[in-house]
């Protein structure tokens, strides 16, 4: 008896350890003044999609995330020193339009969502699935702009793939599906180095 309660109790810490992982806490920056001062430390450069896809509420279920960083030699993801402040904005731009005059259209963007653009994780960028319900199929170039419309970052031409597929714990490393940004864009053992403002540093705030 005594030992079923012991498994039973060394189960719901694990669980709870895990929720608490993934929970709101971990904010900072609720101080008064600009975005940026308000902005805080919220598990930057992590895989998003690994909590905000699995057991957050649903209304707090992303499409894709990542963060962004002040250059691309970031030695620690933890110093908000590191990563770009601000109203940051991510787009997914397709490529109709690339072999003609006209120009390419935004198919996504967190534009639409005033809640969508890191007001909370200094650098996190992020499409909330309860304001765009799905990214097409394809090739896009993603592109990050601050809230006056200044491009800060952008990805080489159409070389991001997302085949519309849920996110998957055990591959977020899909490269026929880059929604976790991080998962790849990362400090310590990626695949690319980490989301950076390869177009204007200066606008990091």
């Amino acid at each position: 008896m005594r030992r079923e309660m012991k498994k039973y109790l060394v189960l719901a810490v694990a669980v709870i350890g895990f929720l608490t992982g993934c929970s709101e806490g971990g904010e900072g920056g609720e101080g008064n003044g600009t975005t940026v001062s308000k902005q805080g430390w919220h598990f930057q450069g992590r895989d998003c999609l690994a909590c905000h896809n699995v057991d957050l509420s649903s209304q707090r279920h992303l499409l894709l995330a990542g963060t962004v960083f002040k250059s691309n030699s970031v030695t620690n993801k933890d110093d908000l020193n590191q990563v770009c402040g601000g109203d940051l904005i991510i787009k997914l731009v397709d490529g109709s339009g690339l072999s003609v005059v006209s120009s390419s259209s935004v198919v996504s963007s967190s534009s639409n969502d005033q809640n969508s653009k890191g007001y909370k994780g200094k650098g996190n960028v992020f499409l909330l699935a309860r304001s765009i319900a799905s990214i097409p199929a394809g090739n896009y170039t993603v592109e990050v702009f601050d809230k006056a419309g200044t491009l800060i970052a952008t990805s080489a031409n159409l070389t991001h793939s997302f085949s519309n597929a849920p996110y998957d714990i055990n591959n977020p490393k899909d490269y026929a599906n880059r929604i976790a940004c991080n998962s790849c864009h990362n400090t310590t053992g990626g695949v690319q180095p980490p989301i950076y403002a390869n177009i204007n540093p200066s606008s990091c705030k």
